[in-house]
């Protein structure tokens, strides 16, 4: 569902209209937020901009990195003598 919505809102602001009159399209629509509240502007700027967030996330935490091997040694045994 949420998903869904993304996708009307940002299609709909793709077409031009403010985010004050895609809330106002939305609640003609009787579609209520995911708490059952109406919308208001700020609620379908944030729906986009968490969206955007959460996929910046994502990417981040996939992300490959190369592995780099370091220089500090250690040693087993000098540990052991050391203790």
């Amino acid at each position: 569902r949420q998903l869904t919505i993304y996708n009307l809102i940002k299609s709909l602001h793709k077409t031009g209209m403010s985010y004050k009159r895609i809330a106002k399209y939305l609640n003609d629509l009787n579609i209520r937020t995911n708490k059952g509240h109406r919308w208001g502007s700020n609620n379908t700027h944030m729906v986009v901009r968490r969206y955007r967030e959460r996929e910046a996330r994502i990417k981040l935490r996939n992300k490959e990195y190369p592995m780099v091997w370091s220089k500090m040694r250690w040693e087993y045994d000098e540990f052991i003598k050391s203790s």
